[in-house]
């Protein structure tokens, strides 16, 4: 949501597809922002494992999400969706164009950044151990590639 007010572009996949879903984005449109995302997050990935390699010795599969004790894909993926449900209602919610600011008066203007950082904090809190839980896919898939999908692609490739 950065970058939307200039670009109409979001950076996370989920909220582009949730704009799509509620008829502000075209299928097109989305396919092609989905590109530059992706995009976007291999580049930033190949950058700062770059970066990091030059200062110690990294490996591109410190940059995925590797789970200790990998739990049934399906809990990953139930977990993944529940999460990425409630960001999609809560930013949705808040950022409504019928209401601009659909908050009570007496409320602080800061409320729509303190309800997106209450659903981050709740989802990471409740499914981070489950899956990883980075609620954006690109970023999740990104390293993935980049890392040639070893041992963890076809879970992250379910987000």
């Amino acid at each position: 949501m950065t970058a939307g007010s200039v670009s109409a572009a979001q950076l996370n996949p989920i909220i582009t597809f949730a704009l799509f879903l509620t008829r502000q984005q075209s299928f097109i449109k989305m396919l092609f922002i989905w590109a530059a995302q992706l995009s976007g997050a291999l580049v930033g990935t190949a950058l700062m494992h770059f970066y990091w390699s030059q200062l110690l010795p990294v490996e591109l599969k410190l940059f995925c999400l590797v789970l200790p004790n990998t739990p049934k894909v399906s809990t990953i993926f139930a977990a993944e969706a529940t999460s990425g449900f409630l960001l999609i209602v809560v930013l949705l919610g808040v950022l409504d164009k019928a209401r601009p600011y659909p908050f009570n008066a007496d409320v602080s203007i800061h409320a729509p950044a303190m309800a997106i950082a209450a659903v981050h904090s709740v989802n990471v809190f409740i499914a981070g151990p489950i899956s990883g839980n980075s609620m954006n896919p690109a970023r999740a898939l990104a390293p993935a590639i980049l890392a040639g999908f070893k041992d963890f692609g076809f879970v992250v490739s379910l987000h």
